[in-house]
């Protein structure tokens, strides 16, 4: 049950229409039907979202089903649901849904078309707001991940377990003006060679960081299954408060041989990794996502509806060379 936009059956919808109810209204029957319509069945569907998450490095999401109701294992995380809403907004037709206020939908009942709106109530009340999902369940109460933009930067923040809605709504908003005018994008380490450690920098270390913040620069091995470019002998970290705020390859010397060791570890050569405190920071911050599963499936469709708008325009392409060689 949940929302709906009470689609009717024998009607036929565009994949747009849908997603534009599932965006706006987080209408599960929408939800429904998109899944079916592109996996063939709910359960097919739930397995394609699975795998888009696992291909996206969602370490912390299962999905159950294809609309994010309550279920046994049905869940994710805020630093999944922001990876998931980064996605989302980088697609250009889920970021115009995301970003409107009320769009028109079909109602075939009665010959005509009504309004419907969005639920992210944070369109409305903040003028920087671009995005991205709401949510409700009993289980995981109200759910934000929202997104805001302002100077050419763009920032999100993920809100869940809120139990009451607009003290969610006003807490996102100063989390979002937090981020988007208490930073600034700061040089800590120039690109070149590195003074004490034998390798270079292609490219600066740059951080986010707010006035009086206190860098530590660390240095670490590669780890398995981590990709970086060839000749990369480290990773150079930048910490605040023990926690990791940006990261770049150490390469080898342009003139080396061989390639050089890595500097010791800041913690005096133990060999644990920096910021090793920052494991609460990355736990599971919460469970039983409404959100997640609207903004997974809607990833998805909306990936495969500019697929299909590419291949019709490569078609249509194609025929217009033929009609010019005839």
């Amino acid at each position: 049950e949940g929302s709906k936009v009470y689609l009717t059956q024998g009607t036929t919808y565009t994949l747009r229409e849908l997603l534009e109810a599932l965006i706006l209204e987080s209408a599960n029957d929408a939800a429904v039907a998109i899944a079916i319509f592109l996996g063939g069945s709910e359960e097919a569907f739930v397995r394609q979202m699975n795998q888009e998450a696992r291909a996206l490095g969602l370490t912390d999401t299962q999905f159950r089903n294809p609309h994010g109701l309550d279920e046994d294992g049905h869940y994710s995380s805020a630093r999944d649901l922001a990876r998931l809403g980064r996605v989302a907004m980088a697609d250009p037709v889920y970021r115009e849904i995301a970003g409107t206020e009320w769009l028109t939908f079909p109602w075939p009942e009665m010959e005509t078309t009504r309004e419907i709106y969005n639920r992210n109530l944070l369109i409305q009340r903040m003028p920087e707001a671009t995005g991205v999902k709401n949510g409700y369940t009993e289980a995981a109460l109200f759910t934000l991940v929202g997104s805001a933009e302002a100077n050419g930067r763009e920032v999100i923040g993920v809100l869940l377990g809120n139990p009451d809605k607009e003290q969610m709504y006003a807490d996102m908003e100063r989390l979002l003006r937090h981020g988007l005018y208490d930073f600034s994008l700061t040089t800590v380490l120039s690109a070149g060679d590195l003074p004490g450690a034998d390798g270079r920098l292609e490219e600066p270390l740059r951080a986010w960081l707010r006035e009086g913040d206190e860098v530590e620069i660390a240095y670490r091995r590669p780890l398995p299954g981590e990709e970086w470019p060839e000749g990369t002998v480290a990773v150079v970290e930048a910490l605040v408060d023990g926690r990791v705020i940006a990261h770049q390859p150490v390469l080898a010397p342009v003139t080396a041989s061989a390639q050089a060791e890595p500097p010791a570890h800041s913690d005096g050569g133990s060999g644990k990794p920096p910021g090793a405190g920052a494991a609460a920071w990355h736990r599971r911050a919460g469970v039983w996502m409404a959100t997640g599963a609207a903004l997974c499936g809607a990833v998805i469709a909306t990936d495969r509806l500019q697929a299909r708008r590419r291949q019709r325009r490569f078609r249509r392409h194609s025929a217009d060379r033929l009609s010019a060689s005839d």
